[in-house]
């Protein structure tokens, strides 16, 4: 298999020939000819380049170390035109110098390359430059950044990035690539095509980083610099921080609202795989689909103490048929109802009662009960049904139905058309 870029037209290499004589394997140095299957001669354009598919990243911008030649009669100054030639392909680009104004000759800088069309090049590869008018070769120099962001002129901490490009350790260079990626938790593959590397020579330094612990693996072969969790850290605790102030009767913040609010284009599934590191390390409690910091404890008052018993009674009296919350609520005076509506949503928080429709919950003795003769029932039977289910809790129909599909919301059963079958999390 094999990929013609920049275009990205996938083919097969049939057959290699070396000065006429066909070959199995062509080496560097060698001039090769390609038989490509469906391409035709007028599909290739000269400064294409051929590769394994997905080796080699397209790109409008390139970071560089530029060097202007000792004899050059030309300085390069920022914003200058040049020819960029590359392998075969020679592109029109714009010079941006990030650390001055102009290069003169002898003089070498960090620079980005930026083009009005794609290039397909890789990290370490060498490049010359060539004056727009008249053609003259002024300079060359080696590609530190194959895809790199738009960067501005100046940038402290573009130079460092850059600087560590060029001349880090292999582990320094992995890591800086891992702190840019962010939150995007990239696996080694991914890693080595950034930095224009072979996989198998990334692993070592991937296992020093991780023996360190400047690097962790929130998901098995997915990667995280442990600076981008300390930053994420910081801004996790003060959402929670704000979050406690502003709800002291909620036993957490819903996962999904945190979700949302800590992380941007992260997969769920990445998302709690990070926010379990915190978990692990003691530093958040999650329970009931909640996060809370781990120091975070409801505090009652008084009055609330009592209210909060007294619904817990009304609920556990009513066993699987309980009233909708407005009714519960009507049972209080005017000067308790607005108290023991926040104590109702706290008990909702911490889990000690279930929703089973927006305005209607369930005690959690009473639904872990109702797990429990499930768990029971499937000790004997494959599957469930609703008149199964409503003879097993003794309810009527509409009341078993609500408690079933809380289970399937929960992962407690799973629902094949009519039947239920045990769900991910019925035996947690």
């Amino acid at each position: 298999e094999a990929e013609l870029l920049p275009s990205g037209t996938r083919s097969r290499v049939r057959n290699l020939q070396v000065h006429g004589e066909n070959t199995a394997i062509a080496v560097a140095g060698q001039r090769v000819a390609v038989n490509l299957a469906g391409i035709k001669k007028t599909d290739v354009i000269r400064g294409d380049t051929l590769a394994e598919p997905d080796s080699i990243r397209v790109s409008r911008l390139l970071d560089v170390r530029l060097s202007c030649l000792r004899d050059s009669e030309r300085t390069v100054e920022n914003g200058s035109r040049v020819h960029f030639c590359h392998g075969t392909a020679a592109r029109l680009a714009k010079v941006v110098l990030l650390d001055r104004d102009a290069l003169a000759p002898g003089e070498s800088a960090y620079a980005q390359l930026r083009f009005t069309e794609g290039v397909a090049a890789k990290c370490g590869d060498r490049f010359v430059i060539r004056f727009y008018s008249p053609l003259e070769t002024i300079g060359g120099g080696i590609i530190l950044d194959d895809a790199p962001a738009r960067h501005k002129r100046n940038d402290a901490a573009v130079l460092s990035a850059l600087a560590v490009r060029e001349n880090g350790s292999g582990a320094e260079r992995v890591l800086q690539a891992l702190i840019a990626l962010d939150t995007a938790l990239p696996s080694a593959a991914q890693l080595a095509a950034r930095l224009g590397l072979e996989e198998m020579r990334l692993a070592p330094e991937l296992d020093a980083l991780l023996a360190r612990g400047e690097a962790a693996a929130p998901l098995p072969g997915r990667f995280i610099a442990s600076a981008v969790l300390d930053a994420l850290w910081a801004r996790c605790e003060a959402l929670l921080t704000d979050y406690h102030a502003k709800n002291p009767l909620h036993a957490g913040i819903r996962a999904a609202e945190l979700r949302q609010r800590l992380f941007r284009a992260v997969e769920p599934e990445r998302a709690d795989a990070l926010l379990a590191i915190f978990v692990r390390e003691g530093k958040l409690r999650f329970a009931a689909e909640r996060y809370a910091l781990a120091d975070f404890t409801v505090r009652y008052t008084r009055r609330q103490t009592a209210l909060r018993a007294e619904l817990l009674a009304l609920y556990r009296a009513a066993d699987l048929r309980p009233e909708r919350t407005d009714r519960v609520l009507a049972r209080f005076d005017a000067k308790d109802r607005a108290e023991a509506e926040r104590v109702l949503e706290s008990l909702l928080t911490g889990g000690e009662l279930i929703a089973l429709a927006p305005r209607l919950c369930l005690h959690r003795e009473v639904y872990v009960c109702a797990c429990a003769l499930v768990r029971a029932y499937f000790a004997d039977h494959e599957a469930l049904t609703l008149a199964a289910f409503r003879d097993l809790l003794g309810t009527s129909r509409d009341s078993a139905l609500l408690v079933l599909e809380c289970l399937d919301r929960n992962g407690r059963t799973r629902r094949e058309g009519d039947l239920r079958r045990p769900g991910r999390r019925l035996y947690e």
